[in-house]
């Protein structure tokens, strides 16, 4: 998923994450990475469900956490 997000193939990188969740629902990288892809396709509240799905697994992932507060303050 990483490489197709840094080729901007947003739909493919969802894909390639979603399918790594499936065999390892506990993977965190994977889980926050397809929130900020989420992000960046302008579906913040699936956003904001991975992104805080990846922060209970791992609190001190602080990327996470500023990208999930930007959001929560820019939303209507």
């Amino acid at each position: 998923g990483d490489i197709l997000l840094t080729q901007n193939k947003l739909e493919e990188a969802i894909v390639a994450y979603r399918k790594a969740i499936g065999a390892e629902p506990t993977i965190v990288t994977a889980i926050a990475n397809l929130g900020y892809t989420y992000h960046l396709q302008g579906r913040n509240r699936e956003a904001l469900e991975q992104l805080n799905r990846a922060i209970e697994l791992n609190p001190n992932l602080k990327w996470a956490i500023e990208l999930r507060d930007k959001i929560q303050k820019s939303a209507p």
